[in-house]
């Protein structure tokens, strides 16, 4: 095919746009949700807690807020992380409880491999 005006050149390239966005919406998953919820142990019920607190920080961090609100941000901020904590432990548990032999052994080298670029990890000799 030769393309020989700018309406041929208009038509094809909306062509083959069409095309492309066709074959992409259909082959191409699409991201899900928040990025918290891209966590494995991330909940809804802990999205509803972190919505409390940050509503709760935001009240009591103006400047004529009483001290019950404040001591209402601090308990929902405690809660808050302890249900994150209880979360996690949680989710190691299971997966521990579902995991196959590649898996134990993926975990084993996350824990002992120490971290890539984070330099030597004993003080050399001098």
């Amino acid at each position: 095919m030769v393309i020989e005006d700018t309406d041929t050149l208009t038509i094809t390239v909306d062509a083959l746009m069409g095309g492309m966005s066709t074959i992409l919406q259909e082959t191409v998953p699409l991201s899900s949700g928040d990025a918290n919820h891209k966590k494995r142990w991330w909940t809804p019920e802990l999205t509803g807690k972190r919505k409390e607190l940050k509503r709760l920080q935001h009240r009591a961090a103006s400047r004529n807020a009483p001290e019950h609100t404040k001591r209402a941000a601090a308990l929902a901020g405690a809660a808050y992380r302890s249900a994150v904590r209880s979360q996690k432990r949680r989710h190691l548990n299971e997966f521990g409880e579902n995991a196959t032999g590649q898996d134990i052994w993926r975990a084993n080298k996350y824990t002992s491999d120490p971290p890539e670029g984070s330099g030597p990890s004993c003080l050399p000799l001098l």
